[in-house]
């Protein structure tokens, strides 16, 4: 099998000669050299093949005709050009190009933040390149650009729903810089199914994510030598198996076999996945983090023997009906059941005393709108 690497401009403009990798197995991974005067799409190609395959490398110009606003030493909005230190980008201004890179300066001083709002609504951007010049891609700063299809972002934070809904969007790349990706940074993009994941240090979690049961992801990717993340059948672990922070809301099986290596399920891992029907949570898992199965509309029954059920764990799975408590159990959070209010069947595998005994069982495990009236134990039920 050959892998065939094509250098190209915005304009699919040849830059230097392709390449041609002959390869002993499925697997590839090429470094993406930079090139003077451009800004490299990806660092890295890497992934599986079966038969010869051509891939892009794409570089853009930096586009310093977009409209930008100084900022001074405490990160304030100035017209003042001596107390400039930075700049913002506030929009489109006179770029009329659909593939643009940020700059990393501008007036020969840095780029440093992308305005809330900046971009919203654009019908011309189709692919952008934010590098790691930006602190912070702020609210909504690509909201509504319908007709973005790909983008590459290494700013150090992402901001609140700042790509909310770019409804086009089908290809992102995270890179090694974001240290923080704020809630919802891509709700409502469901057609995004080309998810790669560079950073060391941003949590990623499906509330982060902010897809929904629409969400066209079955599978989340990894550069191979990521040192925080891995994945396994499109799942995404901590590096050595044992934290399971995000399950992709696309994939369309009903139920989800748990590794043995597996000892946490981290806060949202799972939460919006609506196919999702049947859930065992083993002994050998130590903990279900807060909201980790929230909105799981498709879930109807869960079989739970972890030792401890985070806050909010299950709230709004409406449909959930039968519910199975181990006796490994020995936490359950605020409102961890809240709202799920077709609970027919609520069985703890314990005794009556032994549920009592639950010591760090919230008295509010199951506030709000929930069914559950009696629980039924190994040697009798008690009434709520």
């Amino acid at each position: 099998k050959t892998l065939t690497v094509k250098y190209v401009d915005q304009d699919g403009n040849k830059l230097k000669e392709d390449e041609s990798i002959p390869l002993m197995d499925n697997y590839y991974s090429v470094d993406v050299p930079e090139i003077e005067g451009y800004v490299r799409f990806s660092e890295k190609l890497e992934g599986t093949i079966t038969t010869d395959l051509e891939l892009l490398a794409e570089y853009y110009l930096e586009n310093d005709n977009l409209a930008f606003t100084g900022l001074d030493s405490s990160g304030n909005e100035t017209t003042d050009e001596a107390s400039i230190v930075s700049y913002e980008v506030t929009g489109i201004g006179e770029c009329n190009v659909s593939k643009i890179a940020i700059p990393r300066e501008h007036n020969s001083k840095p780029v440093t933040k992308i305005k809330e709002n900046a971009f919203r609504g654009n019908k011309t951007l189709k692919s952008v390149i934010i590098s790691d010049n930006i602190e912070k891609v702020e609210f909504w700063a690509f909201g509504d650009c319908n007709n973005l299809e790909q983008l590459s972002i290494n700013s150090k934070k992402i901001g609140y729903r700042s790509f909310h809904p770019c409804i086009s969007l089908k290809k992102v790349i995270i890179g090694k810089n974001v240290e923080k990706c704020e809630e919802l940074i891509f709700w409502g993009c469901n057609d995004l199914s080309d998810l790669t994941i560079f950073t060391e240090i941003a949590d990623i979690s499906n509330r982060s994510l902010g897809l929904d049961a629409k969400s066209s992801l079955k599978e989340i990717k990894v550069n191979k030598d990521n040192r925080k993340y891995m994945v396994e059948k499109g799942v995404l672990f901590s590096k050595d198996g044992t934290k399971l922070y995000a399950y992709p809301m696309g994939k369309t099986e009903d139920t989800y076999v748990f590794p043995t290596t597996l000892k946490e399920i981290g806060s949202n891992a799972f939460s919006a996945c609506y196919n999702l029907k049947k859930i065992e949570i083993p002994q050998s898992i130590e903990k279900v983090g807060d909201l980790a199965f929230r909105d799981c509309l498709g879930l109807v029954r869960i079989n739970v023997n972890t030792s401890e059920i985070g806050a909010v764990c299950f709230f709004d799975c409406v449909n959930l009906n039968d519910v199975t408590i181990g006796k490994n159990v020995k936490k359950i959070g605020s409102s961890a059941f809240s709202s799920a209010n077709n609970i027919s069947n609520f069985t703890y595998l314990g005794k009556k005393e032994e549920w009592n005994n639950i010591v760090t069982k919230s008295n509010l495990w199951k506030n709000g709108n929930s069914s559950i009236t009696k629980i039924i134990c190994s040697d009798g039920e008690i009434n709520l």
